[in-house]
């Protein structure tokens, strides 16, 4: 009885390290498969982007207007400022405002 005990503690001793390491790289695999497929999803939707910037007029300006800021000529463009970013620039820009006597 003790002989097997001590071969399955010699064996334990001799596979935990490998063991241990496979269970560590199966996590690592997991994690990167992950990132594969987050990478596979954000090309995907970079593709479906391309396609559509080249066949698609009216997406085309859309981005345009959006990314690069641009304008057709003679268009006015109105930019909304909320209350409270109004507020906040007038009273850093009066200090004499903010000061009570």
């Amino acid at each position: 009885m003790f002989w097997f005990g001590a071969i399955a503690c010699g064996l334990l001793f001799l596979f935990f390290p490998a063991l241990s390491k496979y269970l560590e790289l199966k996590r690592s695999e997991e994690k990167l498969s992950a990132e594969v497929r987050n990478l596979e999803k954000k090309i995907q939707d970079l593709e479906k982007e391309n396609y559509l910037i080249l066949h698609d007029a009216e997406h085309l300006e859309q981005v345009i207007r959006e990314e690069l800021k641009l304008v057709k000529p003679g268009e006015m463009v109105y930019k909304l400022v909320s209350e409270e970013v109004k507020t906040a620039s007038s009273d850093r820009s009066s200090p004499a405002k903010n000061q009570t006597h």
